[in-house]
């Protein structure tokens, strides 16, 4: 039979890949489309707290992360909408990082 290869583009290689891929998608998503169904995309950006790129126990330690900067949180969310609302949802809206944005 003929052997398959699966070739990764070099966008993905980047250390920030993540964190920067919607502006990729954004530009083009027939590109991602080339190897990638809109489902690929819904199991992360809609799935459990934490999906596939935070730690499992990201949720009750990402405070130090947040105040030191070690992740810039807006890279994939907007602070003003998510975190507000889960902040607020557990009674956790007075804190400021949350608040700013």
């Amino acid at each position: 039979g003929v052997m398959l290869e699966s070739v990764t583009p070099e966008s993905h290689a980047s250390a920030f890949f993540l964190q920067a891929h919607s502006v990729l998608a954004s530009a083009d998503q027939a590109t991602c489309q080339t190897c990638h169904v809109e489902r690929f995309c819904v199991e992360c950006h809609e799935g459990a707290p934490g999906g596939g790129y935070h730690p499992a126990n990201f949720m009750v330690r990402h405070a130090g992360d947040a105040y030191g900067r070690d992740y810039e949180c807006s890279n994939c969310h907007e602070p003003r909408v998510f975190c507000r609302e889960c902040h607020a949802d557990l009674g956790l809206a007075g804190l400021r990082r949350a608040a700013a944005g």
